[in-house]
């Protein structure tokens, strides 16, 4: 039986754009580029929900992985081209990261926002919780256990009539010694226990939403200049960081001050006698824990206000709270995440009035540039169809 030397390609549309026009096989994109490869093109349309997430995006995937394997089979082609406008590309991806992109020639994507996660430093806010809870529970502890701290401070501002036999004031200090030891190491602790679990989460976050890390495939960018998608998610982004920075720069005070509040509770308790100590005990811990309040009322918003504030929430779906303050998680107008064989990127100004991000599928210059791509790999592979032949323009 003769070789086959047709190309098929699969069209994947974007977010909210099921049925998109252009996906059909007699769309502008559609016909020129099938003249321009001398009718030699077979065209399929994957649709998925569209839905605004990461697990939507993830399920079309997977769903996008079978749909290729069905219609390579179904076609046979020489070669095979995936063509995918805006999140449809990270759909793509997702789809090569689960079928393996040796499984297609290429790669086309148009006004993709390449989605890209990355671990937050979580370990220096945990190191300031276990120090708050720490401390707090310390001085709980030496506040109730030590009549007032009169055992704890020393005998310097105790009146001699009312202090225990030497034995049992050692006795005393050191049973309550040990408590304040024991709060302090089960806070440690359950601090570290809940470290490792939230480390666990952020691998999980981490792995379910990176594009994959390497994609053995040429791909193709176009970007176009001014786009409106791409200027609203960093937009996004950057409000929805406000609440992360402020966060981290406030704990940056609060672990600077740990030990200076210590310092200025047992100070004061030496100096000012047992009301010094026990005044600044309260205010060190009113202080720790209206510190540490602010720091988490930061990200109170994102919950209230996740139409106006979490930026995943308007820009990438349905995260939660712990999943955006574990990882960032943006977009960029390249994949910097991925490896890939090969990448060529085609920025353009597009004419005419409407949204910009809708303009890829209406421009003759990208339809031309996209075909000699397509054209390009396939004599590259040895392919012997007819030289490429670009439609006239109208």
């Amino acid at each position: 039986m003769a070789e086959n030397h047709r190309t098929l390609v699969i069209l994947v549309h974007g977010t909210y754009a099921s049925g998109a026009p252009w996906t059909k096989s007699n769309s502008p994109l559609c016909v020129y580029i099938n003249s321009a490869l001398c009718g030699g093109a077979d065209f399929e349309a994957f649709e998925w929900s569209g839905e605004n997430s990461h697990s939507a995006r993830m399920r079309a995937g997977e769903g996008l992985g079978d749909f290729l394997v069905t219609s390579i089979e179904k076609y046979k082609p020489k070669d095979t081209y995936v063509i995918a406008h805006s999140h449809g590309g990270n759909v793509a991806l997702y789809a090569l990261g689960h079928l393996g992109s040796h499984s297609i020639s290429g790669l086309v994507t148009m006004g993709t926002p390449f989605v890209f996660c990355r671990k937050r430093g979580i370990e220096f806010p945990l190191i300031v919780t276990r120090r708050i809870f720490s401390l707090v529970s310390s001085v709980l502890v030496l506040a109730v256990g030590g009549r007032n701290l009169d055992v704890f401070l020393g005998v310097s501002f105790v009146p001699m009539e009312s202090f225990w036999h030497p034995f049992w004031a050692v006795v005393v200090f050191g049973l309550i010694y040990y408590c304040t030891y024991l709060a302090w190491k089960w806070t440690s602790e359950s601090i570290g226990r809940l470290g490792v679990a939230l480390l666990r989460r952020q691998e999980q976050v981490v792995s379910a939403v990176s594009l994959p890390q390497f994609c053995e495939t040429d791909v193709f960018v176009a970007d176009v200049l001014g786009d409106e998608a791409g200027a609203w998610l960093s937009v996004l982004f950057n409000v929805g960081e406000v609440a992360h920075k402020a966060s981290s720069v406030l704990n940056s005070i609060l672990i600077k001050f740990l030990e200076i509040i210590f310092i200025a509770f047992v100070v004061g308790g030496l100096m000012y006698g047992e009301d010094g100590a026990a005044d600044f005990a309260s205010y060190s811990i009113i202080a720790l824990l209206f510190l540490g309040g602010i720091s988490i009322f930061l990200h109170i918003p994102m919950v209230v206000l996740p139409f106006f504030v979490r930026a995943h929430k308007l820009g990438f779906g349905e995260d939660s709270l712990l999943s955006n303050w574990l990882c960032e998680i943006r977009a960029s107008s390249l994949p910097k995440e991925t490896t890939l064989r090969s990448l060529e990127i085609f920025r353009f100004f597009p004419k005419g009035s409407g949204l910009r991000h809708s303009s890829f599928y209406q421009s003759e210059a990208l339809f031309q540039k996209v075909a000699e791509w397509i054209h390009a790999r396939r004599s590259c592979s040895g392919d012997p169809s007819d030289e490429f032949r670009p439609k006239s323009g109208r």
